[in-house]
C-alpha cells in the first residue's frame, strides 16, 4: 500500500514501477487489462481512491501502457463526486456496452455513480485479457474462465512486420 503499481515477468524479476500516489494517501482498486487504445498492445486500467480524503484532486481512472507509461487523456475524472466519497475501489471493467465495436469503461463510484466513459477506439474482444474484477461475470480469477461478453466485433488485424509487445494472450 504505498501509492505504486509494479508488473513483474513469468520468472519474477520486476519489470517496472509506476507510483501513482506522488507522496499522497492514495489506493489503487483491482487493475483490469485491455487494449483501450486500439493499437494492439494491452493497457492496465485502475481507478484510485484517498482513504482520508487528503488526495481527492488525483482521484481517477487511470491507465498504463504495458511498459509503464500513462496512456495520453488519463486519468479520467469523476466530475460528479464529492469528498469524501470520490472515489473508485472496484475493478472497472472493459467491454463495448452499447454494440458500437468501440470501447467503454464502466467503473462505479463509492458516491453511487456508475460511470461510463465512451471512448473511440476500436473494440477488439481478442485483446481485452482481463476485462472486469477477477477476469469475468463468475470471478473465476482464471484466463480459462469464460469471457465477459460474446462480441460481433471484428477481431484484432495484427499488422505486418510489427511486434506488439508486451501483450498478454488469452
Amino acid at each position: 500500500m504505498d501509492g505504486t503499481i509494479r508488473a513483474y515477468a513469468a520468472n519474477g524479476n520486476l519489470l517496472w514501477t509506476y507510483n501513482f500516489a506522488q507522496g499522497a494517501v492514495l489506493f489503487a482498486s483491482e487493475p483490469v487489462v485491455g487494449d483501450i487504445d486500439g493499437d494492439g498492445t494491452v493497457v492496465i486500467v485502475y481507478g484510485t481512491y484517498s482513504p482520508t480524503g487528503t488526495a481527492n484532486s488525483l482521484v481517477g481512472l487511470n491507465a498504463l501502457h504495458g511498459n509503464g507509461l500513462p496512456v495520453l487523456g488519463f486519468p479520467l475524472l469523476l466530475p460528479n463526486e464529492t469528498a469524501p466519497k470520490k472515489s473508485i475501489r472496484a475493478a472497472p471493467t472493459i467491454v463495448d456496452l452499447d454494440g458500437d465495436c468501440k470501447v467503454e469503461i464502466l467503473a462505479a463510484s463509492l458516491g453511487g455513480t456508475v460511470y461510463a466513459w465512451d471512448l473511440p477506439s476500436p473494440y477488439y474482444s481478442d485483446r481485452i485479457s482481463w476485462p472486469t474484477g477477477r477476469h469475468d461475470n463468475l470471478r473465476s480469477g482464471s484466463f480459462s474462465g469464460p469471457l465477459l461478453f460474446s462480441s460481433s466485433c471484428p477481431e484484432f488485424v495484427p499488422k505486418p512486420n510489427h511486434v506488439y509487445l508486451p501483450d498478454i494472450w488469452r
